[in-house]
């Protein structure tokens, strides 16, 4: 099954319940609902999530949309730390890189950052819900090029993309494959609408009484209003969105 990550996104404004589903090469999670239990539960494999709600649970109550959302969040943490901790490890131990440490962000317009003189790369959990290991990969490389440039001139791109494609740091390269990978990135659809997800004072303003307002999952806002409080009409502005 191809993964929608528009679907996913533009659910965060209705009712999360079974029917949401990821699947890529790198991470599946799937909610089922399960007799016998009062409150959300979680079973995790290696690249796996389930999570199972209570049978007779109503999803377009808030309370039980706050309950899963913050379980999710809480295991997505747990499976990315170990996705990218293995896909940065091996990428900075094959080119000597001196990153010694991965740590996660949720910051609404935070997707990962490199802190070269700490060592350490930190990325945004929510990448792993709607990205294949080719970006998965790709973020982690250029982050992993910060440890040679920290900008983005030319000379850095060449670097990811010597890095992304397993190539000597000094053989020749033209940037087309980088460059088409991160345009695919930049694209998806999960990560512009990262901030809402795993903060009960934005899930609250899309309820009513505590009920959802739209029992469908693909109500859009006419804005969004960003942290310092000016509102951007459309759902697909990016927020200044940073790696």
């Amino acid at each position: 099954m191809a993964f929608d990550s528009e679907k996913w996104a533009l659910s965060f404004y209705g009712v999360v319940d079974e029917q949401l589903q990821i699947e890529t090469d790198m991470f599946q999670l799937h909610i089922y609902r399960k007799s016998g239990i009062e409150k959300p539960e979680a079973t995790r494999g290696e690249g796996t999530l389930d999570i199972f709600i209570p049978q007779d649970w109503k999803m377009e109550k808030y309370k039980c949309q706050e309950q899963l959302r913050r379980l999710l969040l809480s295991e997505v943490k747990e499976q990315a730390k170990i996705i990218f901790e293995q896909r940065t490890m091996y990428f900075a131990e094959r080119y000597g890189i001196p990153c010694k440490r991965v740590e996660l962000e949720t910051r609404y317009n935070y997707i990962g950052r490199c802190y070269k003189d700490k060592r350490m790369i930190k990325y945004n959990p929510w990448v792993i819900c709607g990205s294949y290991r080719r970006h998965i990969d790709y973020l982690v490389c250029h982050e992993l090029a910060h440890f040679f440039q920290l900008n983005h001139s030319p000379e850095f791109w060449k670097i990811a993309e010597r890095l992304y494609l397993g190539l000597d740091l000094n053989a020749q390269t033209t940037c087309e494959t980088i460059y088409q990978v991160n345009n695919e990135f930049a694209d998806n659809m999960v990560f512009i609408l990262l901030r809402y997800w795993g903060q009960p004072s934005y899930l609250k303003a899309f309820f009513w009484d505590g009920l959802v307002k739209h029992k469908t999952p693909l109500i859009i806002p006419s804005y969004v209003e960003t942290p310092n409080g000016k509102k951007k009409d459309g759902i697909y502005t990016t927020f200044g969105i940073r790696i």
